[in-house]
């Protein structure tokens, strides 16, 4: 009877664990086609220039997210290795500050990158308008995270 009972108890803490994985994953590509939305609708893309320009941009955005995860990960890494923030000494924090150093100068170089490719099939005027697009789709999406947050509480 209490392996029926913990295997059932097992079952429904990996089936929410499961779910919550889901649901998170919903969450995400729903942002990502009202991003994408967003994004196609300022822009105002030619068939022609959305083909050459959506690959470009996917990958951009893949890399900036790994690299930003990479950032996150080795912050946090550092920190609860070294218990908390207050445990870190100062020769640590000089290394992590190094890392999201280095890590914004890869930032940097990618999006020049990303911005060189554009310029070779989107006029400048569009590509400053996905500049802002992409500030104002943040804002946009951290308000209604924000309004959400305060609607529950």
């Amino acid at each position: 009877m209490k392996k029926q009972t913990l295997l059932i108890a097992i079952f429904f803490l990996f089936s929410s664990f499961y779910s919550q994985a889901q649901f998170k994953r919903k969450k995400q590509s729903k942002i990502q086609a009202y991003k994408i939305a967003y994004i196609t609708e300022k822009l105002n893309l030619t068939e022609n220039e959305a083909q050459k320009f959506w690959p470009i941009y996917n990958d951009y955005s893949k890399k900036m997210r790994q690299l930003h995860k990479e950032e996150r990960y080795k912050i946090k890494k550092r920190i609860s290795k070294n218990g908390d923030f207050e445990s870190i000494s100062e020769e640590d924090a000089k290394k992590i500050l190094l890392k999201i150093k280095s890590i914004n100068k890869k930032k940097t170089v990618l999006k020049n990158l990303f911005f060189d490719k554009l310029s070779s099939f989107l006029s400048y005027k569009k590509a400053l308008t996905l500049e802002v697009a992409e500030h104002e789709f943040k804002w946009k999406i951290m308000k209604k995270l924000h309004h959400n947050k305060r609607k529950k509480n």
